[in-house]
């Protein structure tokens, strides 16, 4: 019996590179392929200009999905905060331009699309609030925050995917007939009625995991979380 080709796209957090995930990437079950996908402005693409608004991120990411999908039977997406926003746009994209769909969606630290939203400026504030609040809101990992040369590489970069992200107007479309899984932190800025709004976005399986933390929870639990994606990625 031939074994199917499986290949696992992660998409990280506003300000995160491809090596932003690598602890989820590392212990992920060693017959499903990782790719860490980057956004251009970071990274190995550093000198390349930010892009500022979703609509581009996800053409992006788009193009780099498509252009490895023939190397599998099966793929699956991940994404963090921003990085879980673009993976639900990217998976409609992908089944609006009939490409092969995702066999399952993993989202982590982002409320549903559909979920309200305050009018929430945060990428235009000074830099000292900018900061003070990123932290309040667990936004960026401290120990960026408080390293005073990475924030001035970061700052940039944190600001142009903030400005993506709140300047997003959510569309209603046709649920995703792809199973949704759901991770999120007790203690972030997300009510469990959000997260439960996710399920109006498939018409196929649905799950929710709460781990203790905040939005940054999955560096601590991340055992667990890619326990659960393998068994799910593998049955």
């Amino acid at each position: 019996m031939t074994t199917k080709k499986k290949g696992l796209f992660l998409i990280p957090y506003a300000g995160g590179s491809r090596y932003s995930l690598r602890y989820i990437s590392d212990n992920i079950d060693k017959n499903i392929e990782v790719i860490n996908l980057e956004l251009p402005g970071r990274g190995n693409r550093s000198d390349q200009e930010l892009l500022q608004d979703i609509e581009s991120m996800v053409e992006d990411l788009f193009t780099q999905i498509i252009s490895r999908l023939n190397t599998f039977d099966e793929y699956y997406l991940f994404g963090h905060s921003l990085g879980a926003l673009l993976c639900y746009l990217v998976s409609i994209k992908v089944i609006k331009n009939k490409i092969m769909t995702p066999s399952h969606i993993f989202i982590s630290g982002r409320k549903a699309p559909s979920a309200k939203e305050g009018k929430k400026k945060l990428h235009l504030l000074p830099e000292k609030e900018f900061r003070k609040k990123l932290m309040e809101i667990g936004g960026c990992p401290k120990e960026v925050i408080e390293n005073v040369d990475l924030m001035k590489f970061y700052e940039p970069i944190l600001r142009a995917d903030i400005k993506a992200a709140e300047n997003y107007n959510f569309q209603k479309t046709k649920p995703l007939k792809v199973p949704i899984t759901t991770f999120y932190g007790s203690d972030e800025d997300i009510t469990l009625e959000e997260v439960e709004l996710w399920q109006s976005e498939t018409t196929m399986g649905f799950e929710k995991f709460e781990f203790s933390g905040d939005h940054f929870f999955l560096q601590e639990h991340f055992p667990k979380l890619c326990q659960i994606i393998n068994i799910r990625i593998l049955k």
